[in-house]
């Protein structure tokens, strides 16, 4: 049986990677799906080369040896580029969101009249801190009806500005008569109120919260194509963490992590 020299020597090409997702939130999980996708085709394509060479009757011995090696150097440099793409993408897209979560905090103060929520913030601690009208009803319960109706007021207002101010100063107030395990009417009110404010802050920020919900699903994501690289690298390249090189090459080189990454390195006494 002959082997086709072309077809030895191109045995290790394939298709073009697809552009990862260009979503944020899909970026790590886009780049685990190829990075283990060429983690298990490689040992296919080697078993394949391997078994093609081996009922080869026509090359020699060294020619075959110089045509698998050159399959694994292509092979290594392709995978390492992939690797690079992958983490570079995934740093990029965690990048991308962090500013985001920065861009969206800022534009909702934007428009805000500091001085002005500085002035109403000062005249709602003034309210607060006066007792509340006597309804007859214990004095916990007065100050969580007047803190309502503060809150109605400053709603129905529709001023980012009173409403701001008011949040700030009732926040500190009602969470102090918060009492989570408590079961009465007072009680309910107080945790009703908590929650209002907190909804309050929440519109405050706009859409920060849904970039900093994205932010952190990637985080959490980031570690998956971390270790996909370190497996691929092992697979392509033998390489893996020893006691006498905790980094490997692409842990280096791809990740930029250190030997002070996993706990190593020489420390001067009395530094940190």
């Amino acid at each position: 049986m002959t082997t086709d020299a072309h077809t030895l020597e191109n045995a290790e090409s394939h298709d073009e990677p697809k552009p990862f997702d260009a979503d944020p939130a899909r970026i790590a999980d886009a780049a685990v799906e190829q990075l283990r996708a060429r983690r298990f085709s490689f040992g296919d394509e080697k078993r394949a080369m391997e078994t093609s060479l081996a009922a080869d009757d026509v090359y020699s011995e060294d020619y075959k040896a110089r045509l698998l090696e050159g399959f694994q150097q292509t092979a290594e440099a392709e995978a390492a580029a992939l690797a690079t793409r992958a983490w570079r993408d995934t740093v990029a897209a965690e990048e991308g969101l962090a500013e985001s979560v920065a861009q969206e905090a800022q534009r909702a103060d934007v428009d805000l009249d500091h001085r002005a929520v500085a002035s109403f913030s000062a005249d709602y601690s003034s309210r607060l801190s006066m007792p509340p009208p006597a309804t007859g009803l214990d004095s916990r319960t007065d100050a969580l009806r007047s803190i309502e109706a503060l809150a109605d007021a400053a709603e129905a207002s529709r001023s980012p500005e009173r409403m701001r101010a008011f949040r700030m100063a009732a926040a500190p107030v009602v969470r102090s008569l918060v009492r989570p395990s408590g079961v009465g009417t007072s009680d309910r009110l107080a945790r009703d109120l908590d929650r209002r404010i907190g909804a309050m802050a929440a519109r405050e920020r706009g859409n920060a919260p849904v970039a900093e919900a994205r932010l952190a699903g990637l985080r959490q994501r980031k570690t998956e194509p971390r270790s996909e690289i370190l497996k691929l690298e092992q697979t392509v390249t033998g390489a893996r963490p020893t006691v006498f090189a905790l980094v490997t090459p692409w842990a280096s080189r791809i990740l930029g992590e250190t030997v002070e990454d996993y706990g190593g390195g020489i420390r001067i006494k009395g530094k940190p």
